[in-house]
């Protein structure tokens, strides 16, 4: 990772060199290594909490509290994400939505909005439908629609019309589907 942070290190100076096609593949790279780095976060904020790390000792925090103390960039907003997808980890049914997101097809913002999903619908659902809606819901996941803010920025779940939004009619759509046993 070192060596990663070390080479991204002087881009700006050297961008002027690319062409357009060559910015752009340059962008699809950078946003790669931003999608692998909120994976790794999670990815490490589980184990931590796995060994009991985070609420242990005479430093004891809350998952939220030690990952804003070890990730500072985390500290503007984007630590609670982590938290729910570190956690959602050691949910089994979560496990496509792990997969997904190691994988680097499933950024942490949309699977943290996932993963809330599925567990307010995992209440309604029945054995049958749960895996078709597991994967509906990674599949928006993936496909950039689930996403935790709305077009000016705000947290949806922090928004009174958060409700109306299509996206929670689609998941609503999918959750009526699974109480009638039609996935």
């Amino acid at each position: 990772m070192v060596v990663v942070c070390d080479g991204l290190g002087g881009l700006g100076c050297e961008l002027w060199r690319a062409g357009s096609a060559e910015l752009a593949e340059i962008m699809a790279e950078a946003d790669r290594v931003v999608v692998a780095g909120e994976a790794a976060r999670a990815v490490i904020l589980a184990e931590a909490m796995s060994r009991g790390e985070t609420g242990s000792g005479a430093l004891a925090l809350t998952p939220v509290q030690w990952v804003r103390r070890h990730a500072p960039s985390t500290r503007g907003g984007g630590a609670a994400q982590i938290v729910a997808v570190a956690q959602a980890f050691a949910v089994s049914g979560n496990a496509p939505v792990m997969d997904a997101v190691v994988s680097g097809e499933l950024p942490v913002r949309s699977a943290a909005v996932v993963v809330f999903e599925a567990d307010r619908l995992r209440q309604q659902r029945t054995g049958a439908s749960q895996p078709a809606v597991d994967r509906a819901l990674r599949q928006l996941g993936e496909a950039g629609i689930v996403t935790p803010r709305n077009e000016d920025g705000r947290d949806r779940r922090r928004d009174v019309g958060w409700r109306s939004n299509e996206v929670i009619t689609a998941f609503d759509e999918f959750g009526e589907r699974a109480r009638r046993g039609r996935l």
